[in-house]
């Protein structure tokens, strides 16, 4: 009993640890402060006295320290590790970590650089995220002896795999900002023209430049004189714009020679009492159009940004219910029952956390398969004690049907997160009715397996997109599960289609070939 309450306390203990770095991590998305945070953090638990963070730059191609401790600043700003070089090259490339209790006896230490670490002990952690990894925790002359050493080495991966996501982020708005401070590098150096005018469009000023992007040689008095034949869209929008604060567009008119210009268009509306302004600033962008696929890779970062906070938010929701039952738990330490029952929800947002960052790595890596014989019945079997709880709070009865028991050949882990994200998808979809799972074995060359629900369904423009990544109709979600289903049905050889109707409900057909089906 001793033991057990022991234990208990242990776990609790932990991920009141986890709650407090998260908690800290997500507070900033700044990279040095975030990484200095963390080193404190971790070289706190472990008790050590030199530490660093390494992440790699994709300019230069190696691994710079982002945060030291007990590191001269020297060492610091001049240290480069390129993948594969030394230890903490060997960690990053191959994503595992390295822990050596004596470096003295150590063959992979070189003689010449054993004082730099001024005792024996040394750990060297690689910070992952979807299966890549983005840089390196090391930890040097820490003071814990081995059997607490072992737990807090993994109290120690648990706080590192919460942190690469915040780090991720961090690194990205880092991007970010510089690709924003280099355009506005490029556009302060773009020549942009003016034009303020009054109520009935006469032009109050102008400036050179405006006469330049315009291409004209002589001077005019009012917007509405200009060549229509050229300046039409020009014209047009600054008359559209009448009784509208700003508008911002992108037009096209003419030069002398009839050549298109591409501009991009600025109007505001500017009124102090009885004085009425229109401000018109526009700039030539022909030139910037024409390099834009320059600009699709950061376009990419954005996108991929935005995408990873939708994660971040689906990965904090099972992250604060586990914490808040943890804290139950806490409370009631004593109460056998209550922290059976608090354990079992804990466990299932587990579960949750896992599938979603398998999606995640299914998402970045190509599905390697583990086909076994598996007996239907036991996957059917798994499938209503995985969801009984989540149909009874929703009042939704989920039938499992198989036209006989049978052991088939094929990966269960990979064909059971197909079905799991597809009931998922309809507990999610369905209000009222019942989620309908058959399967069909009597065909000796393949499985045949449905998912029918009598949910919200949905129209034809949403299926032409179901199966793209990041694509979601719900209110939230990674929009990576039908995609990751489609990936692993790909993967088996087979085909996946959905039927559905708006207002009547989805159905998943799917077919597998099968080397073999035994009775």
């Amino acid at each position: 009993m001793g033991n057990n309450r022991e234990s208990k306390e242990r776990i609790v203990i932990r991920y009141k640890v986890l709650q407090e770095i998260i908690r800290a991590l997500n507070s900033t998305l700044d990279l040095n402060m975030l990484c200095n945070l963390l080193l404190d953090f971790v070289m706190d638990l472990m008790g050590a006295e030199c530490g660093s963070i390494m992440i790699f730059d994709e300019e230069s191609g190696c691994l710079k320290i982002q945060s030291g401790r007990g590191i001269k600043d020297d060492i610091i700003k001049k240290t480069r590790v390129r993948p594969g070089e030394g230890i903490c090259g060997k960690v990053f490339e191959s994503g595992e970590p390295v822990v050596v209790d004596n470096i003295t006896k150590d063959d992979r230490f070189k003689p010449t650089k054993r004082k730099r670490y001024k005792d024996n002990s040394f750990i060297s952690l690689p910070l992952n995220i979807a299966g890549k990894t983005m840089g390196i925790i090391n930890l040097n002359n820490y003071t814990l002896d081995k059997e607490k050493r072992a737990e807090q080495i993994e109290i120690l991966k648990e706080i590192i795999e919460s942190a690469a996501i915040a780090i991720q982020n961090a690194i990205l708005i880092e991007k970010l900002k510089r690709t924003k401070e280099q355009v506005e590098a490029v556009i302060e150096n773009v020549s942009c023209g003016i034009i303020v005018i009054d109520e009935e469009y006469n032009i109050k000023e102008i400036n050179s430049c405006a006469y330049k992007i315009l291409s004209m040689d002589k001077e005019f008095d009012n917007i509405l004189k200009l060549d229509k034949a050229r300046y039409i869209e020009f014209i047009n929008i600054i008359v559209e714009s009448k009784g509208k604060e700003v508008i911002k567009e992108e037009i096209e008119i003419s030069d002398r020679e009839n050549n298109k210009k591409v501009l991009s268009i600025n109007i505001n509306h500017m009124s102090y009492r009885d004085f009425k302004r229109v401000l018109i600033f526009f700039e030539d962008i022909t030139s910037i159009k024409k390099i834009k696929t320059e600009f699709e890779r950061e376009s990419r970062v954005s996108f991929l940004y935005e995408k990873l906070a939708s994660v971040t938010h689906e990965i904090r929701n099972p992250l604060s219910l586990i914490s808040g039952f943890i804290q139950l738990i806490e409370e009631n330490i004593d109460n056998k029952e209550t922290i059976k029952n608090n354990i079992k929800i804990v466990n299932k947002e587990i579960e949750r956390l896992n599938r979603l960052l398998q999606d995640l790595l299914y998402f970045s890596k190509p599905i390697i398969l583990n086909p076994e014989y598996v007996n239907t019945r036991e996957i059917t079997t798994h499938i209503i004690n995985f969801f009984k709880e989540d149909a009874i709070v929703k009042n939704i009865d989920i039938i499992c049907r198989t036209d006989t028991i049978k052991n088939i050949f094929i990966d269960k882990d990979r064909i059971l997160q197909v079905i799991y994200n597809l009931i998922q998808n309809s507990l999610d979809a369905t209000s009222r009715g019942n989620i309908e799972v058959n399967f069909k074995t009597s065909f000796s060359d393949r499985l045949e397996i449905s998912v029918r629900d009598t949910g919200e369904g949905f129209e034809e423009a949403t299926k032409e997109r179901i199966f793209e990544p990041f694509f979601t109709t719900k209110k939230s979600g990674t929009g990576l599960g039908l995609y990751v289903c489609k990936k692993i049905i790909d993967a088996m050889g087979g085909e996946i289609k959905i039927i559905s109707e708006k207002g009547k409900g989805t159905e998943v057909n799917i077919v597998i070939p099968v080397i073999e089906i035994m009775g």
